[in-house]
């Protein structure tokens, strides 16, 4: 019964703008519920017992979203079964989740010219990026084959939960031969030290990235 007012001491100790700053990994109170749940599971305690356990995980996973949870461990360990819905949500919002909600393009574009990219975009997670990626544009041929490829100058990790508009002018190269590309974006570490950061929408996939358009180069 004490669980719930040790969370909310906790919570007061947090700094509101600190998970700006740094990563927000979460495991002991996940840790601490695991054993009262598996304590519960081998006493076979009450329907009582029951609701003040998932009381107790559900009060967790809302401690965790509230302050930016970025990353959950795997030590876990077992939850009651009607606490699923709750981590699955966790998993779902913890960290950074980029969405392109919408993409406004020209269709076609001269070989040396700009094409200009209005996105919307929005981070539907509870945390940030930390780490330096980059969004990539890149026109692919038929094959896959990527024919020119340039960088967005808005750095993704300025990107907090919430809506965000980005438009961008992206020079194709002249040396771009006439015909039909789709274009693909990607959030990548250009140093290669990482594997490109999942974008969190729907969309046909090449090479990592997510296919947002298609454009016919004059």
């Amino acid at each position: 019964r004490k669980a719930l007012p040790d969370i909310a001491r906790a919570e007061e100790a947090v700094d509101a703008e600190r998970w700006q700053e740094a990563f927000a990994v979460f495991e002991r109170v996940a840790a601490e519920h695991t054993e009262r749940a598996k304590a519960s599971y081998a006493a076979k305690k009450s329907a009582e017992l029951a609701g003040r356990e998932q009381k107790m995980a559900d009060a967790a996973v809302e401690f965790m979203l509230r302050n930016h949870v970025t990353l959950i461990n795997d030590n876990i360990g077992r939850f009651p079964p009607e606490a699923r819905s709750q981590l699955d949500r966790l998993a779902r919002l913890a960290g950074a989740r980029f969405v392109l909600r919408a993409l406004t393009q020209p269709g076609a574009v001269k070989r040396g010219a700009g094409l200009n990219l209005n996105m919307a975009w929005a981070n539907t997670g509870v945390g940030k990026l930390h780490l330096p990626y980059q969004l990539r544009f890149t026109l692919v041929d038929r094959a896959d084959k990527a024919v020119a490829t340039g960088f967005s100058r808005v750095d993704p990790r300025a990107w907090l939960p919430g809506e965000h508009r980005v438009m961008e002018t992206w020079t194709v190269s002249d040396a771009v031969a006439a015909g039909d590309y789709r274009l693909v974006m990607k959030l990548v570490r250009t140093d290669g030290e990482f594997p490109p950061f999942r974008l969190a929408f729907e969309a046909p996939e090449v090479d990592g990235g997510r296919v947002v358009g298609r454009v016919r180069v004059e």
